[in-house]
């Protein structure tokens, strides 16, 4: 529309809206102006009669047949497409039941156990051995890790460092360098350092590893129900009884 107004401002010619937009559709338009030119002499303005009787003249209304091409070829491709896809669809449809008649039916497995119907009826009547002394008490579990730990306690106390280790509750009293050996409990490991507690048959005492001991490095291998001896020297912190080590043994 810009290059049309400006031609027709070239040749000195103004038109009127209905006049410039029946040009557009024109496919040349300014052979068309040229035609009213000629036939009607200088022209300053154009109107939308001057275009429709140019056209008249030329042998038929180019605006009407550009209207009705326009649908007619949005129709056929619009048809052309729904055939695309009815095609494609009915092609998919086809490989799919294909695909059916040929894929087998699914095995059925016909084993049954043979006590299938029947519900478990299981009762522990007890040791057939005859050398379980054990019930499943409280009692039976301490007397458990009680052993174990006077078992392991004395492998431990057979290294010289260890020889003359002490209980826990004793190690707590003791200001000097002590050894002791216990079970462990807990274990925390925090940004400061480890901190891990081991009990004996009688006491508890928390042990505090910084991260800049150094036992630091084994003391981060050291899990709950671990048998240990250590030695160190026992602090007071906040009333609490705690030993630095500075030697761990397994």
């Amino acid at each position: 529309m810009k290059e049309l107004i400006e031609s027709l401002m070239e040749m000195g010619i103004l038109a009127s809206p209905r006049a410039l937009k029946l040009l557009q559709t024109q496919d040349n338009p300014m052979e068309m102006v040229r035609h009213i030119l000629r036939g009607r002499g200088e022209t300053l303005f154009l109107e939308e009669e001057d275009i429709r009787r140019a056209l008249e003249e030329l042998g038929g209304n180019e605006e009407e047949k550009l209207e009705l091409s326009v649908p007619q070829t949005v129709v056929v491709e619009k048809q052309s497409k729904v055939v695309e896809e009815k095609e494609e669809k009915e092609k998919s449809e086809s490989t799919v039941m294909l695909r059916k008649k040929n894929t087998p039916p699914p095995a059925v497995s016909r084993y049954r156990p043979v006590a299938a119907e029947y519900e478990e009826d299981i009762k522990i009547s007890g040791d057939i051995t005859g050398k379980s002394l054990c019930e499943g008490k409280i009692t039976d579990f301490t007397r458990y890790f009680i052993d174990r730990l006077n078992k392991l306690r004395d492998i431990i106390k057979r290294r010289p460092e260890m020889m003359h280790a002490t209980s826990i509750r004793r190690a707590k009293r003791l200001d000097n360098k002590v050894s002791t050996i216990g079970i462990v409990s807990e274990v925390v490991s925090s940004e400061h350092g480890i901190k891990v507690i081991i009990e004996d048959e009688e006491d508890f005492i928390a042990l505090f590893i910084n991260k800049n001991s150094q036992v630091f490095k084994q003391a981060g291998t050291i899990i709950n129900d671990e048998v240990i001896g250590v030695s160190g020297r026992v602090k007071l912190n906040r009333r609490e009884p705690v030993l630095y080590p500075d030697a761990i043994f397994r």
